[in-house]
């Protein structure tokens, strides 16, 4: 219970800082948010799942678009993305070649958003 819950505020600290990072090209295209996950299991699918559907139902002006990605092609998926520059607004991807995207000046650094009760 307890990953869920720390998994469902990263969730929602991202859509709330794309929402404010891309608020004003929201009120001119109300385009939603893209999330690709990666998860695998059954349970975490299910959660993810839940959680985009709770932050859709409270927030119909900024629509949530779940992607259900995969590991095999993530690697291949995320450079092309960055690449064309379609990339989607939150993703899942927990490798050391993360640090090779930060490097090119693909990610935002989050950290001074997230508390330190969140961190906890």
């Amino acid at each position: 219970m307890k990953r869920n819950t720390i998994i469902f505020l990263i969730v929602l600290v991202g859509l709330v800082l794309v929402y404010l990072f891309k608020g004003k090209e929201n009120d001119s295209k109300n385009s939603g948010l893209r999330f690709v996950s990666l998860a695998w299991q059954d349970a975490a699918i299910a959660t993810n799942k839940s959680i985009v559907n709770e932050w859709n139902s409270a927030h119909p002006d900024l629509q949530v678009e779940y992607i259900q990605g995969t590991w095999n092609s993530a690697h291949d998926y995320l450079i092309t993305a960055f690449e064309t520059g379609d990339v989607p607004d939150i993703f899942h991807y927990e490798s050391s070649v993360i640090i090779d995207y930060a490097m090119r000046g693909y990610l935002t650094d989050l950290s001074k958003y997230i508390s330190l009760e969140m961190k906890k």
